[in-house]
């Protein structure tokens, strides 16, 4: 583990561990994240709810909202 500089207390950014460890920490691996939201139309799954929606919508082109006429 690189030590930090002992006047500004910071880690020398050109460092490849620190450079391996910035880059972890702001790339995630998202392949662990778990996907609960299957679609029922193929095999995708996903993180959150709207977006299993949202694509369930796009496939089957249903629109959020139904049209209706109002008569004024």
């Amino acid at each position: 583990m690189p030590l930090p500089d002992p006047i500004t207390g910071r880690f020398d950014p050109n460092d490849p561990t620190v450079r391996a460890l910035a880059e972890a920490a702001l790339n995630p691996d998202k392949s662990k994240i778990p996907r609960p939201y299957k679609c029922p139309l193929c095999d995708r799954a996903f993180y959150r709810l709207e977006h299993q929606v949202s694509v369930s919508r796009d496939k089957t082109k249903s629109a959020f909202h139904s049209i209706r006429n109002f008569h004024l």
